[in-house]
């Protein structure tokens, strides 16, 4: 029978201030009892004994490979390269995938040769995907878009006593459109009489040392509520072009995006757009002129019926089909099941330190070595021989 292990990175969910990684992993934990969930900082507590080398999978939560800029114990690199070497199959959940996240990707992609993975699950289409796609050998990989707290954002059938709300990231070096819309909405707040409620970070999205873990919930709800009483709510692309979260929230509190979506992602499944005819769009092509026009014209009140419908669109759709509580795990828990475990098994080649064969002798007659690595003590040979040597 096979065991499915998910290792998440413990110490980066802690301090995160976006805490929809948290409600992910606690997703998978809480709805997929076929999975065991491991601590990043208890991995040398593990008894390696238990694992099925020839049948056991290991997720693998994105922070949780050493390349990560994500507060990875430096000091538990011995235990994980034992602990990652047991497994033969490997299933990586990519988030972000920008330099500020691996480094580099020459980085990223040693690392993945180094631990023999070659299966992986991300929430976005983008360059930096295709990236990794073409220059690594995958044996299977899926897209599993980001799914959101329905319970959470979701109808509160409130007045809808704003006209745009825009919460979030706007520093202008990572979302330039955004940080252009806050400084124009701003401006609208002194000129205009359209209702614009911008909530400053932190919010209730975010943490930071004023919020406890368990003001969490409290502060997204008070988010949503905000977000449920209004018509229009700014979500635009970030210079990394991701589908990101906020998406999914402002459909999920019944609410009409106003932005832009121009990346791959427009289209999920067999070329239906999921956003593209149910939003307010402005883009940075636009001057600040036809921006407001478009603002004005998607306010008037004979096209407030038109926002409804919108909404009532998306809100059927994302809460269908995207919740973390529901949805999530199950489609994480497809892809895991269709991995065939047989296709490449592994054969791992254990030498000790003192004693035994030496690298020479285990290596003599297979070529092709896909890279050395002797300060951890790995060999990885190249998928088509499925051989690890491992040296403890």
């Amino acid at each position: 029978m096979t065991t499915i292990y998910l290792l998440y990175n413990n110490i980066r969910l802690n301090i995160l201030f976006d805490i929809n990684s948290k409600r992910r992993i606690e997703s998978i934990l809480n709805n997929i009892p076929e999975i065991i969930g491991i601590k990043l900082t208890d991995i040398d507590k593990f008894n390696l004994n238990n694992i099925k080398t020839n049948k056991d999978i290991i997720i693998i939560e994105s922070s949780s490979i050493p390349v990560s800029t994500h507060n990875f114990p430096k000091n538990k690199i011995k235990s994980y390269n034992k602990f990652l070497t047991k497994f033969n199959k490997k299933v990586i959940l990519f988030e972000d995938m920008h330099r500020h996240t691996y480094g580099t990707f020459a980085k990223l992609f040693y690392c993945l040769k180094k631990y023999g993975i070659y299966y992986f699950t991300s929430f976005y289409k983008c360059n930096e995907l295709d990236i990794i796609l073409n220059n690594h050998k995958w044996i299977n990989t899926t897209i599993i878009y980001h799914h959101f707290e329905g319970n959470i954002f979701r109808d509160y059938k409130l007045e809808k006593k704003y006209d745009i709300v825009f919460y979030g990231d706007a520093y202008p070096t990572q979302y330039p459109f955004r940080y252009r819309i806050k400084k124009l909405l701003t401006d609208l707040q002194k000129l205009s009489n359209i209702r614009i409620k911008i909530i400053k970070r932190p919010t209730g999205y975010f943490l930071n040392n004023k919020f406890k873990m368990n003001n969490v919930r409290a502060h997204r709800i008070e988010l949503a509520k905000i977000i449920n009483s209004s018509w229009l709510t700014v979500a635009t692309c970030s210079k990394y072009d991701y589908l990101v979260c906020k998406y999914f929230e402002i459909c999920g509190a019944k609410s009409t995006i106003l932005g832009n979506c121009k990346s791959k992602e427009l289209c999920l499944t067999n070329d239906e757009s999921l956003f593209e005819d149910n939003m307010i769009h402005i883009d940075e092509c636009m001057s600040d002129y036809d921006i407001i026009k478009t603002i004005v014209l998607a306010l008037r009140l004979q096209n407030r019926k038109n926002l409804r419908q919108m909404q009532n669109n998306m809100y059927s759709i994302v809460h269908n089909n995207y919740t973390i509580e529901k949805h999530y795990p199950k489609k994480l828990l497809e892809f895991i099941n269709k991995i065939d475990i047989e296709r490449h098994p592994t054969k791992f080649i254990h030498i000790p330190k003192n004693g035994g064969m030496s690298v020479g002798e285990a290596i003599k007659n297979i070529n092709n070595i896909e890279y050395c690595n002797h300060s951890t003590d790995v060999f990885q040979l190249s998928p088509e021989q499925n051989t690890i040597i491992v040296i403890y």
